[in-house]
């Protein structure tokens, strides 16, 4: 072997057990980001009143989610990178002890714990020494980049977050933002904090619907707003709540939980008009029920026949229907559900061009009008905790105008 060769392997044994005193470092400091970033979410997380005004503390858990990522990131990198280069210069002690595992370890830890003795004592004056340091500087740096520009992104957050209150617009019962081409309803007003029953609206102004945030700034500003930090749709009078399968609910869930999750669970009901897919499931502690046509009986995991069963996607035993031919979503208009009881809830009259709606009857030949005092909805049979299910259908009689 060649000096020149030799000492090419010496210097990048050096620069490599350089590498290896370096990352340390940076592992501690993410060690340190993650502690710090953890302390200040979980202090303003859960006393955010107490320490600052609202949107102040918003901001600084913001801060705290964002310092424990970078900690957490500078702590996975530094350590893949730790052991990736030692695995490196692991295997150039094996090559040179002729692959005995053993002396390999031995020599390893002797020849780390000599540079570090030699680096101390000679004040890191030599060229391999200060090649390596040099090298270790660029290595650093991006590290030392990234958290220069983070700081920075949470500086501005920070201001943004705590003075940030979105562009909000009122319709009847919703608080709505517009995002794109969507009008993103985000919460209840006053009016929609008394009603029982909600019907959240597939257009406003023009504008396709969503139901939840925007982003999390928009949550936190329009909570701030409404004076109601847990859920911008709890509402203690709220009995049901109907929408169409068309309009998107909580893009954001994999953020935050779902707008329906903190709704009082003992009363509730969610029902979704239209087709169903699978992202309409039944909300856990809430009764879920969709139109019966589209129910799929099988794929819900029931046994053959219409049954009813609680906290599922179960299909509504009450259809209105629009009753004429071409009518849309497969001649349904609107659904509910009740046990022995009269309706209590009447939905808005249907629309059809040209004819001008006069009632709901019980037959499709409109011969006998359906009375909301009065007529009841048969009750369901229940059998071994399961409900024989019955469909009650409602027909529109339309005049021509």
């Amino acid at each position: 072997m060649g000096r020149t060769e030799k000492n090419d392997k010496t210097d990048a044994k050096e620069k490599t057990a350089r590498y290896i005193t370096l990352i340390p470092r940076i592992i501690k400091s993410g060690v340190f980001f993650l502690v710090v970033g953890i302390a200040y979410f979980g202090v303003f997380y859960i006393f955010p009143a107490n320490v600052f005004s609202y949107g102040a503390g918003d901001a600084l858990i913001l801060v705290g989610i964002v310092v424990s990522a970078l900690g957490g990131g500078l702590i996975l990198g530094g350590t893949i990178f730790y052991v990736l280069v030692k695995r490196f210069l692991f295997k150039v002690f094996l090559e040179e002890t002729a692959g005995i595992y053993t002396d390999a370890r031995i020599a390893l830890q002797a020849y780390l714990s000599s540079f570090k003795e030699r680096r101390k004592n000679n004040g890191g004056n030599t060229g391999t020494t200060r090649r390596a340091r040099i090298i270790g500087k660029i290595i650093e740096m991006p590290f030392v980049t990234i958290t220069f520009l983070f700081v920075l992104v949470l500086v501005g957050a920070t201001m943004h977050c705590a003075t940030y209150v979105p562009i909000t617009y009122e319709y009847g019962d919703y608080f709505y933002c517009i995002s794109g081409e969507e009008a993103v309803i985000l919460g209840l007003t006053e009016e929609g904090m008394a009603k029982q029953y909600l019907i959240i609206p597939k257009e406003i102004d023009g504008r396709k619907t969503s139901v939840g945030d925007t982003d999390i700034i928009d949550r936190r500003a329009i909570e701030r707003k409404i004076g109601n930090r847990v859920s911008n749709f709890r509402n203690e009078n709220l009995k049901k709540i109907f929408l169409s399968t068309e309009t998107p609910v909580n893009r954001w869930g994999w953020m935050q939980n779902s707008v329906f999750d903190n709704l009082r669970r003992d009363s509730q009901t969610v029902f979704y008009i239209g087709e169903i897919t699978e992202r309409y499931s039944g909300t856990e502690g809430l009764t879920s029920l969709c139109q019966s046509n589209v129910y799929d009986f099988g794929f819900y995991g029931l046994e053959s026949g219409k049954v009813y069963k609680k906290n599922m996607l179960t299909p509504a035993n009450v259809a209105y229907k629009y009753n004429f031919d071409g009518a849309e979503n497969g001649g349904y208009y609107f659904i509910d559900d009740y046990d022995g009881t009269v309706i209590e809830f009447v939905p808005p009259d249907p629309t059809r061009q040209g004819y001008v709606f006069g009632g709901w009857y019980k037959e499709k030949e409109c011969l006998n009008v359906w009375d909301f005092e009065t007529d009841v909805v048969p009750p369901k049979n229940a059998e071994n905790n399961v409900w024989t299910f019955a469909e009650t259908v409602l027909y529109a009689k339309w005049v021509a105008a």
